[in-house]
């Protein structure tokens, strides 16, 4: 029984002296020591992903991919070599590509309208028919520009006097920045947390 009391007493006068020596809610970080909190020392699922660097939790998998975007509208036909007319003698588009119409307004005179301005483009005619075997006997008298930045007048002659004669006109015009369509998906990441090690 003796011992028992000493060793009671002994064990009490210890944890005064911790109490004493180490007051409540006076460890912080400058008193711990490198590497002195180890695993066994972390409650188990703890530990948040802020608690780490950035970089140090792996990336989860992505995320599913979004809807995809609506497709924007189509674009202006681009000037150019794609920008031309076959005009019959009468006036009616024979073939065509970026010329939205064609008027013949007097005797060899006829006004092509094109689909974007062609202000700034070179302009090239010529008499001729897209029909094998048709001679045009003929030429191109003038081609002009109108106040109308789409429209260019054609005119066409016998060569001293005005006819309809079946003519070719293209556009030759600077090479624009193409259009495009923007579609924008979505994905989102996921961060997981992983155990103490």
């Amino acid at each position: 029984m003796a011992c028992v009391a000493l060793f009671v007493a002994l064990a009490g006068t210890g944890v005064a002296a911790v109490a004493v020596l180490v007051p409540k809610d006076s460890v912080g970080t400058a008193q711990l020591r490198n590497s002195a909190v180890v695993s066994a020392k972390v409650k188990d699922h703890s530990l948040a992903a802020k608690d780490f660097a950035k970089g140090q939790l792996p990336a989860g998998a992505p995320g599913a991919a979004g809807a995809t975007g609506a497709t924007g509208p189509a674009g202006p036909i681009g000037p150019g070599i794609s920008t031309w007319a076959i005009v019959k003698a009468t006036g009616a588009l024979d073939k065509a590509s970026g010329v939205t119409a064609v008027t013949r307004t007097a005797v060899g005179t006829y006004n092509v309208a094109f689909a974007t301005d062609v202000t700034n483009c070179s302009l090239v005619a010529s008499a001729g028919s897209d029909t094998a075997g048709t001679k045009i006997r003929g030429a191109i008298a003038n081609f002009n520009r109108t106040t109308t930045p789409t429209i260019v007048e054609v005119t066409t002659s016998t060569g001293t006097t005005a006819a309809d004669r079946a003519f070719s006109l293209a556009a030759i015009c600077p090479p624009v920045a193409a259009a495009t369509t923007t579609t924008t998906t979505t994905t989102t990441p996921t961060t997981t947390t992983t155990p103490k090690p």
